[in-house]
């Protein structure tokens, strides 16, 4: 949700966010505190690159897709 709202992100590292591993970064938290504020292409470029692959990846076709199939697998 930060990403798609434009907000840079630092988290530690679980398995649910190994995939935007090329768009955030991980721990090390005063270290990377300090590379998003003086790095604002950085910045930048993670957010528009997170809001892409977001966008493509999580899109209401591929949602649709996924309960359809949930429902197939139910009947």
């Amino acid at each position: 949700m930060s990403l798609l709202l434009g907000v840079p992100v630092i988290a530690d590292k679980i398995p649910s966010y190994e995939e935007f591993r090329d768009f955030i970064l991980f721990s090390d938290w005063q270290n990377s505190l300090y590379t998003y504020a003086t790095n604002k292409d950085l910045r930048h470029q993670h957010i528009a690159q997170a809001q892409k692959y977001i966008s493509m990846k999580y899109n209401k076709d591929r949602v649709i897709s996924q309960w359809s199939s949930l429902f197939q697998a139910i009947l």
